[in-house]
């Protein structure tokens, strides 16, 4: 529970110096650390949920935890090939 605090307290602070960032160097950081983070969250979340989950459904969590990325690529592309 620890790095979940830490990572949504990382991608808040560092979206909110996103946000107020006076150069575009000092923004690319922020952005970069709130990706970053997000990732993490992402990472530490997912083991949680998986390790609470009884054996037979951790394969399928796993696997359905990549839908939505599907979808929004998906999207994107339909997206990019009628716009």
């Amino acid at each position: 529970m620890k790095a979940t605090a830490l990572t949504v307290s990382l991608a808040g602070l560092s979206g909110a110096c996103a946000a107020f960032s006076p150069t575009w160097h000092a923004y690319a950081v922020a952005r970069f650390l709130t990706g970053a983070s997000v990732l993490g969250f992402y990472m530490t979340t997912f083991v949680l949920v998986v390790e609470a989950l009884g054996s037979k459904y951790q394969a399928v969590v796993g696997v359905l935890s990549g839908v939505p990325f599907a979808i929004g690529e998906l999207l994107f592309a339909v997206v990019r090939k009628y716009t």
